[in-house]
């Protein structure tokens, strides 16, 4: 029951190789890898969007694999405390993780779990037992970046709705560049000039948008 549940979980977040949308995560992946041609010091980014459930968590997931395929290192950590995914895609719920890291004093390097199935590595939420805000606000979590940037090539940091939590703004002041996902004919307008507004505020750069469950998904440079 435990196989089948870990192998339906991985179904509905990872595109298979030869699908539509895994092409399409090939496109996002040239954006964002011509964007650190360009911007060699963006190593950091942060995947939101501007509400629950539009598919932030699988954009963040396959974009980490598709940049590791191009022979990068890729570090994927899960911010969201509120309602954490990647663990338990990767089968590492369980294990310490980020919260650890920042409100127990664990080492960043002995929290880093590799993922060889994809060539990636990962830090998961970890067991939530502080506050979501009190984790986000700790000088710990720039050390954690910090760390992050200079050792590997690229960054991805799930987390939450910028609508729904003020935790991904706790984040931009800290990452390179934002990536905002909006759900094709879900997400209404409003919602997303909120969401502009917010990043923005916060003193988040925006790199794009990645438009979920279109006909095929895509991404758009700047908003």
């Amino acid at each position: 029951m435990i196989k089948s549940r870990k192998v339906d979980i991985k179904s509905r977040y990872l595109a298979r190789w030869n699908s539509l949308s895994n092409s399409s995560f090939g496109n996002l992946v040239d954006n964002i890898c011509w964007n650190a041609l360009e911007n060699k010091d963006d190593k950091i980014y942060l995947i939101t969007s501007a509400s629950l459930r539009e598919g932030k968590t699988t954009v963040a997931v396959n974009l980490a694999i598709n940049i590791a395929k191009t022979g990068k290192k890729v570090l994927l950590i899960d911010a969201n405390l509120r309602n954490p995914t990647i663990g338990e895609i990767f089968n590492v719920r369980e294990l310490p993780g980020l919260t650890q890291i920042i409100c127990d004093g664990m080492s960043i390097k002995s929290i880093i779990f590799p993922v060889k199935e994809y060539n990636i590595c990962l830090i998961p939420t970890g067991n939530i037992d502080h506050e979501p805000f009190e984790v986000l606000t700790s000088p710990k979590i720039a050390e954690t970046l910090d760390y992050a940037k200079k050792n590997y090539d690229f960054v991805i940091i799930d987390c939450t709705a910028v609508n729904s939590y003020a935790d991904p703004l706790l984040l931009c002041p800290l990452v390179d560049q934002v990536v905002f996902v909006i759900l094709a004919d879900k997400t209404e307008k409003s919602e997303v000039l909120i969401t502009k507004a917010k990043i923005l505020n916060a003193e988040g750069k925006i790199l794009g948008v990645v438009l979920n469950r279109e006909r095929f998904s895509s991404f758009h440079n700047g908003m």
